[in-house]
């Protein structure tokens, strides 16, 4: 797709990969969304340590977590993108 493309070559000019990367996924709190966060992320990276950060909303109704590891590539960063973006509860990706 032009936009998958549009989107790979701004990550590429940014970043110099390998590269430390951070995800912040927004969505419903609950330990079985959190584990699917990081799941999905695993799936994609494979046995690479990831570092998971969790924070409650003040209502407690989300949970913001914060995911991060060393990529490879821009690639890996758009699948992780499409791994997180598919999760049911998911409110964003960024």
């Amino acid at each position: 797709m032009k936009e998958d493309r549009e989107f790979l070559d701004k990550l590429d000019d940014i970043h110099e990969f390998p590269c430390d990367f951070f995800f912040k996924v927004i969505g419903d709190n609950s330990p079985e969304f959190v584990a699917q966060c990081v799941q999905g992320t695993v799936n994609v990276l494979g046995p690479v340590s990831i570092d998971v950060k969790t924070r409650e909303s003040s209502k407690g109704n989300h949970v913001s977590i914060t995911l991060s590891a060393q990529l490879d590539s821009s690639e890996l960063v758009l699948e992780v993108f499409k791994i997180l973006q598919g999760i049911e509860g998911v409110k964003f990706v960024l």
